[in-house]
């Protein structure tokens, strides 16, 4: 982790509950997607004094609820559960994961700001198979995991590999090896 104290963003009790059951961290809860303003403000005043990191189930909620955060808070971090290893009797979240899938999740970070650099297009994208062919879904899902960007639709894959900085070339890379694999 960084040098600053971590504030671990959730949705609920029951993932606060989860959490705390291995980790001494402070722990911030939205109740959902209707993030109270209390709790914007909260993350906004602390957001150049600590380290936050949104960790929210991996649901379109989950992914609502990161998108109101950056709405107002500019200056904190993602990190992503696969949605394969957050489901436990047909309910998938963070509290449904295991300590392990956490623990590994909170080791890559994944800033979601503009950035200058475009590294990608969505004509890379078409080139790369990550788009507009058969397999492609399949293969943005493995990249998505190998960056630990969570899950993606093309228009937002595209935008987190620019704001994180990768390149084609890595990308490129990564696909590769997944070729080899699938063969």
């Amino acid at each position: 982790m960084k040098d600053k104290e971590i504030v671990l963003v959730v949705e609920g009790r029951q993932d606060e509950q989860f959490i705390r059951s291995f980790l001494d961290v402070e722990i911030v809860i939205t109740n959902g997607t209707s993030v109270p303003r209390e709790t914007i403000d909260y993350l906004k005043s602390i957001q150049n004094k600590k380290h936050i990191v949104v960790l929210t189930d991996p649901d379109y909620p989950g992914m609502y609820i990161r998108q109101e955060i950056a709405k107002y808070v500019e200056n904190f971090d993602n990190v992503y559960i696969d949605k394969r290893f957050a489901i436990k009797k047909d309910k998938v979240g963070v509290a449904e994961s295991s300590k392990e899938v956490v623990l590994e999740a909170l080791k890559h970070y994944s800033r979601l700001v503009l950035t200058e650099k475009n590294n990608f297009n969505m004509q890379d994208l078409y080139r790369l198979g990550l788009v507009g062919c058969d397999g492609a879904a399949k293969r943005r899902n493995y990249i998505s995991s190998h960056f630990h960007l969570g899950y993606n639709n093309a228009k937002t894959l595209l935008r987190k590999l620019n704001a994180n900085d990768i390149s084609v070339d890595v990308v490129n890379e990564a696909l590769s090896r997944y070729e080899e694999d699938e063969n």
